[in-house]
């Protein structure tokens, strides 16, 4: 007798389950079943993973969902029922379901087509009155809702528990009386038995979840399940009938759902964007424009319009533009997709890839079928308002974030099966330390010198902590892609509120975030934007914008890239503050290069990584002569020019297979990713076909050999050359800055990251800082004067965004002359007392010529008439101040604090003491 598995739950249920996806489709194979469902408790997280899994198995996926009963926003009386997708359309319900932020009886009765419902285990509400004894509200209940549910069955579980043998017969005498089918299932939390430990210690790491009662939630087999319902065999066939019922495709793989670009006056947007591109090349390039730049632009226009991407290039296009326009720093590209003409042509990116010998078949490849990825960086400040734009111009419901999910790691398992199981503190420290950040457990050496090897008790938490490593425990939001779509996202994947989800989150804050992780989304046909935030592009705007107030003509665009002063600055490793190159391993190999040129910084930027690094002295040497450079073959020696004949770049992978045996660039890269990816059965399919390519031009068969065996070994560590350029240009363009405007570019820097390295580095160069000014300091550092910059007022301990736009917009009004007419300006809630106080200690006040202890002393009195002053102002009385005396002299003359604690007070609030 055949059996099905319809309840399972996968460790998407987080710490509901051990058993992964790919467990559960193993063990159904292994099994000999013909299917599985997975069914995860209230989420679809694992969905679309389970499905290409379970058909690369030859097994048939089953998707269904458990509605979780615990939820808060639960109010149906349905939970711990479980929903399976019959159809397409019973997926889409479902997918309605999954999103829902709220649940209802209602809502579910609307969205029951196409669904197969379970009225659910040990935490159905069924079974819940049928164990207190209420049977007639049980039959009542089924009555309701068999009238919305087309089908429904009645599950049935054996899990070798009392309370469900006692309502077995109950259950039985129900589906004869009233025509609903019986339904066998097992609770599946585990792959095998013997993983109740681990399970169990998943369940303990929240006090939300209750550990499985026995060891009896496994994948069972078929003969198992048809012993345990020997006497009710229809149950069990049922599951194969279920199994039979559902189509076999309910979940839509592959089709594109773009938005459609939308825009006064553009009627078709393939036209558009060529016209746009056109216009871009010829002001990019002028009367230097060339047939290559034509030829360039018309062929990846060709393979963009080909491929139906016309739409997404405008809309990347369109919020770059949007960004620019408002003055948002946006980054000159990142990624491959750096090596697109048409992207630099209408201004998405701003590298030149023809200049550079970039690939357009590095970032979309025409013999491969995949989205574009065009990744953005833009000011991490204002990142916020990028996306606040798309979804006002493409609708709340039709663009999302991504969710990611927290795993378990080594330190953090550790601590956390210590602490279910109530290891001794002492212990717990002891050996959580001694494991290195990321590292997996499995893979540690024990014993060594670290640890005790007869210490049972270490051995005992490692165990238990090895049991729990990697499992998901939460989820979190990919810090920067967000997906968009045609309709609303639901109709393909399920969202889910972050507020609703994470404890104690604020719902004003909420969220939509796709329940299908970013690798999966593409498989749904959504299309992923990564909207990233980059630091150092807010740090040079805001140097760039100290610098204007100076000299208004300054255009960071137009910096040289060839400045000497720059490169010597860099190749004497005063790299503190630099993009990319600031680490002290960047910082040794820069002072061995001394690098003269941007090709330089854009080999070690692709170098300075695992791998690579082993090439980082070869080069050094060929670059200054010292060693004699390689040649593979003289046919590829221009490639490996710039180079001095090692292979870096994927870019020189892909020209080196293109020019010795004659393959497409888009071939090339398919071997280039085979290759990176150690696919060695297309590897070696490849290699006859490279070396027939190379047989033809008469390369001897040795010599093409080697070389193919030499690229293999590359390609597993080469850099993206486009990516490695774009940063490359940012990274020298803040080394120009730091080197030719240091005041304010350590100004920037310490802005955003108020680090004592860089205050260290500010007093190296002999800059020197003023205390903060309520009348002087703006919102951040700036410069004052040669070699000095003032203070920032964000910087000061306890200064919200709020209060210091409130400082900022009076004092445009009118500047402030004392402490007295500064609180007489601003009620407590707006410039809290903590953050006057904060202001005293700082300096901010000093202008008043008091001292800073007499003001802090004074303080309560002086916020006391303002406070009075204001009522009466309210109240039409003569006003408090009016006819005020000022402080008198002895108040005036409170000596001040001694240097020591001034310097104490400044630091903390400010980190760093003046004068």
């Amino acid at each position: 007798m055949s059996f099905v598995h319809l309840h399972v739950k996968s460790d998407y249920s987080l710490l509901q389950s051990s058993a992964h996806t790919e467990d559960i489709v193993s063990r159904a194979k292994k099994l000999g079943q013909k299917a599985v469902a997975l069914t995860d408790n209230g989420v679809m997280f694992g969905a679309v993973k389970f499905v290409k899994e379970a058909i690369s198995a030859g097994i048939k996926p089953i998707i269904g969902m458990e509605i979780d009963a615990r939820n808060k926003h639960n109010l149906s009386e349905l939970g711990g029922m479980v929903f399976i997708a019959k159809s397409p359309e019973g997926y889409k319900n479902l997918l309605k379901i999954a999103s829902a932020g709220i649940l209802t009886d209602d809502f579910l009765f609307e969205h029951s087509r196409g669904l197969i419902v379970l009225t659910g285990g040990q935490n159905g509400k069924l079974q819940t009155l049928l164990s207190d004894g209420f049977y007639n509200d049980a039959k009542n209940f089924l009555l309701k809702i068999k009238t919305h549910f087309e089908n429904l069955y009645i599950e049935i579980t054996n899990h070798n528990l009392k309370s469900e043998a006692d309502i077995l017969p109950l259950c039985v005498r129900l589906a004869k009386n009233l025509g609903i089918p019986l339904v066998a299932t097992n609770d599946v939390r585990m792959r095998l038995r013997e993983d109740k430990e681990r399970c169990s210690l998943l369940s303990y790491l929240s006090d939300r979840i209750t550990p499985p009662q026995n060891d009896e939630y496994y994948i069972k087999s078929s003969e198992e399940m048809a012993k345990l319902f020997s006497d009710i065999p229809e149950a069990v066939i049922e599951t194969e009938k279920i199994a039979d019922m559902i189509c076999d495709n309910v979940i839509e793989i592959g089709k594109l759902h773009m938005p459609v670009y939308s825009r006064e006056g553009v009627k078709n947007s393939a036209d558009f964007l060529v016209s746009l591109a056109k216009k871009g090349m010829e002001k990019r390039f002028g009367k230097s424009l060339t047939e290559e730049h034509k030829s360039r632009l018309f062929y990846e226009l060709d393979v963009i319009l080909r491929m139906g991407f016309a739409d997404y290039f405008l809309i990347v296009w369109d919020f770059v533009k949007f960004a620019k326009n408002s003055g948002i720093p946006v980054g000159l590209g990142r990624g491959s997709g750096v090596g697109s003409f048409t992207a630099y042509c209408i201004g998405i990116t701003g590298i030149d890839p023809i200049k550079h010998q970039l690939l357009f078949e590095r970032f979309l490849n025409p013999e491969r079928v995949s989205l574009p990825d065009l990744d953005i960086d833009f000011g991490h400040e204002r990142r916020h308002e990028i996306i606040e734009y798309i979804v006002k111009k493409y609708g709340n419901e039709n663009v999302a974030g991504i969710v990611t999910f927290m795993s378990i790691k080594g330190k953090s398992a550790v601590r956390e099966a210590a602490r279910v199981l109530r290891f001794p503190a002492k212990l717990t420290d002891f050996t959580a330390k001694r494991i290195p950040i990321n590292e997996k457990l499995s893979a540690l050496k024990l014993p060594n010198g670290n640890w005790d090897e007869n210490d049972s008790e270490i051995k005992k938490l490692l165990d238990a902590a090895e049991l729990i490593e990697g499992y998901p425990k939460n989820i979190s939001t990919h810090a920067s892609g967000i997906v968009l779509s045609d309709a609303p996202i639901t109709n393909y994947a399920p969202v889910i509120e972050t507020s609703s989800y994470f404890e104690g989150s604020n719902p004003a804050d909420s969220m939509k975030i796709t329940q299908f992780a970013m690798n999966y989304l593409e498989d749904v046909g959504l299309v992923k934007m990564d909207v990233l935030g980059l630091k150092h592009l807010t740090i040079i705007d805001d140097c760039v914008s100290q610098i204007k107030k100076k000299n208004a003509l300054f255009d960071e665009n137009l910096i040289p890239l060839d400045d000497k002063k720059t490169y010597q600055m860099l190749s004497a490793g005063q790299t503190l503050g630099v993009f990319q190159f600031e680490s002290e391993g960047f910082t040794k190999v820069l002072k061995e290069l001394c690098p003269e040129n941007i090709e330089d910084l854009t080999a070690v930027n692709a170098l300075f990584r695992p791998g690579p690094m082993d090439s980082i002295k070869s080069f050094i040497d060929a670059r200054h002569g010292k060693a004699k450079r390689r040649v593979l073959h003289p046919l590829i020696d221009e490639i490996l020019d710039e180079t001095f004949g090692i292979i870096i770049y994927q870019e020189q992978v892909m020209q080196i297979v293109q020019k010795l045996a004659g393959f497409s660039l888009g071939r090339a890269d398919i071997l280039r990713r085979a290759m990176a990816k150690k696919k060695s059965g297309i590897i070696e399919r490849e290699r006859i076909e490279f070396l027939a390519g190379a047989d033809k031009k008469t390369i001897p068969r040795n010599v093409s050999e080697s070389i193919y065996n030499e690229i293999e070994k590359f390609s597993s560590y080469a850099f993206n050359k486009s990516h490695a350029v774009a940063y490359s240009y940012i990274a020298y363009r803040t080394a120009y800055l730091k080197c030719h405007y240091p005041t304010e570019y350590l100004a920037a820097l310490l802005s955003n990251s108020f680090e004592q390295k860089y205050i260290n580095e500010a007093y190296r160069l002999e800059i020197k800082f003023l205390p903060p000014d309520i009348n002087k300091s703006e919102k951040k550092c700036v410069s004052e004067g040669e070699k000095t910059i003032r203070f920032g007022l964000s910087l000061i301990k306890g200064m919200g965004m709020h209060p210091i736009a409130a400082i900022m917009t009076e004092r445009e009004r009118e500047r402030f002359y004392s402490l007295e007419d500064f609180c007489a300006r601003f009620e407590t809630f707006v410039v809290p007392r903590n953050a006057i106080e904060n202001l005293i200690y700082a300096g901010a006040f000093d202008f008043c010529g008091q001292t800073r202890r007499a003001m802090l002393r004074n303080l309560p009195i002086i916020m006391e008439r303002a406070a009075s002053e204001r009522e009466n102002a309210f109240s039409g009385q003569l006003g408090f101040f009016d006819n005020e005396k000022p402080a008198s002299q002895s108040e005036q003359d409170i000596l001040e604090f001694d240097r020591n604690e001034l310097r104490k007070h400044e630091i903390e609030v400010c980190k760093i003491a003046f004068g």
